[in-house]
């Protein structure tokens, strides 16, 4: 049964809040992620996007509108790859998702220590 799963995500006082997955038959397998760099608030810097399981294809956005750059990781068990978007910018990008690999983290880090990331399975 394929199905669309979405998750908005934020970071409050250290804490991951998931907003929900919602799920309907009738769509392809996805899931829809949004990691928001300031909590509760994504005008900050952002990343937003789509996995499609069935074509093992993340597509993404990030914009970054404070920091003077923000790093978006997309690792899975067999590769990684980062994204930089500069202050006032955005990027967006795509990824191949190895049909092997059972899951897919995207992570969005505007300070090197101060992360908020997400992890995807598929299904």
């Amino acid at each position: 049964m394929a199905r669309a799963r979405t998750l908005v995500t934020a970071v409050v006082a250290g804490t991951m809040l998931s907003a929900g997955l919602f799920a309907s038959p009738a769509l392809a397998a996805t899931d829809s992620f949004t990691l928001c760099a300031y909590p509760l608030n994504c005008s900050a810097a952002s990343v937003s996007g789509t996995v499609n399981w069935d074509a093992d294809v993340l597509t993404a956005t990030a914009v970054n509108s404070s920091y003077s750059s923000v790093t978006v990781t997309v690792a899975t068990a067999s590769s990684s790859s980062r994204t930089t978007v500069l202050r006032g910018g955005r990027a967006t990008f795509t990824r191949a998702i190895p049909a092997v690999d059972p899951s897919v983290q995207i992570r969005l880090c505007p300070v090197a220590t101060t992360c908020t990331s997400v992890t995807l399975t598929r299904h």
